[in-house]
């Protein structure tokens, strides 16, 4: 055998252990990509929900503000607060 055949038979498990590494890696890197893709999908829900109710119990002071003076308005805007929560609603469960 010459240099170059002993040399490059010698490399091969080397290389084998670094691509068995690399792919390893990969599919570490994979995983933790579903996860924080997961975590981001879950926190921008979270904070859809909380921006629907910040909204929706908003229109309900305002409506409550003209309960007395405007009870049509009011009620108007009482309606708009529940179809603006009840289309977040239909958003995540759309099956309903």
């Amino acid at each position: 055998m010459n240099h170059s055949t002993t040399a490059g038979a010698g490399l091969r498990p080397q290389t084998n252990d670094l691509l068995n590494a690399m792919q390893g890696l990969l599919a570490g890197a994979k995983r933790s990509l579903r996860a924080l893709t997961r975590l981001n999908q879950k926190i921008r829900q979270e904070m859809l929900e909380q921006s629907a109710a910040r909204d929706a119990a908003a229109v309900r002071a305002l409506a409550e503000s003209y309960r007395l003076t405007d009870p049509g308005f009011a009620s108007d805007l009482y309606a708009a607060a529940n179809r603006h929560e009840s289309t977040l609603d239909d958003a995540q469960f759309p099956s309903r």
